[in-house]
């Protein structure tokens, strides 16, 4: 059984189980939630360091490289 048919499932149950507007919404807000955890793609992002072997000289020569690909790229043609 796919995640989704046990979605629709818990959903008759939560929603059947309000009786007053709060309980409705509080029962609403958990499939939302669930539905996130499961189903929404979650990336890390983690910083795209230089190696430990790159010198200064490489480190200022990429430096200079980056702004001279932003300058072109950002600047007036």
């Amino acid at each position: 059984m796919s995640h989704a048919y046990k979605l629709r499932d818990k959903f008759v149950v939560w929603a059947s189980n309000g009786s007053n507007v709060e309980e409705i919404w509080n029962n609403f807000k958990n499939i939302v939630y669930e539905s996130i955890e499961r189903f929404v793609l979650h990336k890390t992002l983690k910083k795209n360091s230089d190696p430990e072997y790159y010198n200064k000289q490489i480190k200022r020569l990429k430096s200079k490289v980056r702004k001279e690909y932003n300058r072109r790229k950002l600047g007036v043609h």
